[in-house]
């Protein structure tokens, strides 16, 4: 069976990349994602988002094409699913995916080191593409445009929600960063943006990180506390 040791890149890469305007786009594989690969056909993940069958055949696709560029695995699902998942890519011809650690910006947030990030991130163009409750987030990250994600069915509108991202930026556009809080089609968005635009911009599946920063506890560990923010 084939093994999967994700690798760890600090907070620190992903901030100089962006101060450096260097395009990259990175897409986060979690339980949610991976039970919609497994066929998963009854019930929602905890968003409250269903488990389309065309979805799981589209997400399978994007690993199926083995994308270049940052592909996230999270522990929570390696724990839950860890040998279905290596006995799937084993399968698909997928064992050379150089997965990276999925939750940096989460783990940076939880120990209370997203400032600087986030610092760098307010100076640079900025485009939501999330939940209606992440327009609450503009004093904390100054952004410039927004894109609506429902919060349940959101693969529905999925080809909606490319082609407003992509009104977003045009050819003349300056360096901008899609931060992508769109449940399981997030990957999905994510591969079509990339595909259109990933050469010039960063595109960044953030899930659920800002939710906390705008009083949505979305996700248990949030309800312990969240580390404060600069403002």
């Amino acid at each position: 069976m084939i093994e999967i040791t994700p690798t760890d890149i600090p907070l620190e890469e992903f901030t100089r990349r962006i101060q450096k305007k260097e395009p990259f786009t990175f897409s986060r594989w979690g339980d949610g994602e991976w039970r919609s690969v497994m066929g998963k056909k009854n019930g929602a993940n905890c968003d409250g988002h269903p488990f389309f069958p065309e979805m799981c055949r589209e997400l399978q696709q994007v690993l199926l094409s083995k994308p270049p560029y940052l592909m996230g695995m999270q522990q929570l699902a390696m724990r839950e699913f860890g040998d279905w998942i290596r006995n799937w890519l084993e399968q698909a011809n997928l064992g050379d995916i150089p997965w990276v650690e999925s939750d940096v910006f989460h783990k940076a947030a939880h120990k209370g080191y997203l400032d600087p990030f986030v610092e760098v991130l307010r100076k640079r163009r900025t485009v939501i593409v999330g939940p209606e409750h992440l327009m609450r987030a503009q004093p904390l990250l100054n952004f410039d445009k927004y894109v609506s994600v429902p919060t349940t069915n959101a693969y529905l509108e999925k080809q909606r929600i490319v082609k407003d991202a992509l009104a977003c930026v045009d050819d003349k556009s300056p360096y901008t960063i899609f931060s992508i809080s769109a449940s399981m089609p997030a990957e999905i968005i994510v591969d079509e943006l990339w595909k259109e635009i990933g050469e010039r911009h960063a595109i960044v599946d953030f899930g659920s990180l800002w939710d906390q920063y705008v009083g949505v506890k979305s996700r248990s560990y949030m309800r312990a506390g969240t580390a404060p923010l600069k403002r």
